[in-house]
C-alpha cells in the first residue's frame, strides 16, 4: 500500500521522541534543542542518493532496500506535528488508543484517560 492508501485506511506508523515526565521537566531546553535539530534534519531530507546511502550504512542495510523502505516516509514539520499528530484528537492519540485496546483488560486502568494525559507536543514550541 502507498502512504496515502495507508493513511486513507486509518493505518499509521510514525516515530516519536519519548521521555519521562521527570526528564522533560528537568531538561526542557535540552529537549527543545533536540527537537529543533531533528526538525532541521527532517527539513533537509530530500531522499537523495547520498542521504539514502548514509541511512543504509548506519542501519546496516543495502541501498536498494533502504531506498524502497523509505520511499513512503514523510517528515512532518513541527507545525504539522502540533496540528495533526499531538493533542487530544491527534493521530498519535488515536493510534495509542487503538494499540491500548489490544492490551485493555476488564477492570484495568482506563486507557483512554491515561493516553490523553501523556501525549503532548508542548516541547515542539
Amino acid at each position: 500500500m502507498s502512504t496515502q492508501e495507508k493513511s486513507d485506511a486509518g493505518i499509521g506508523s510514525f516515530d516519536v521522541v519519548s521521555v519521562t515526565e521527570k526528564f522533560a521537566t528537568e531538561n526542557p531546553d535540552l529537549l527543545r534543542t533536540f527537537l529543533q535539530v531533528t526538525e532541521e534534519a527532517n527539513l533537509a531530507w530530500k531522499g537523495k542518493t547520498l542521504q539514502i546511502k548514509k541511512v543504509a550504512a548506519d542501519a546496516g542495510m543495502d541501498y536498494e532496500t533502504t531506498k524502497n523502505q523509505m520511499a513512503g516516509f514523510v517528515f512532518p514539520t513541527i507545525a504539522q506535528q502540533q496540528s495533526d499528530y499531538f493533542g487530544p484528537n491527534g493521530i498519535a492519540a488515536a493510534a495509542a488508543e487503538s494499540l491500548g485496546l489490544v492490551f485493555k483488560k476488564p477492570g484495568a486502568w482506563n486507557v483512554d484517560e491515561k493516553i490523553a494525559k501523556v501525549i503532548t507536543g508542548e516541547y515542539l514550541e
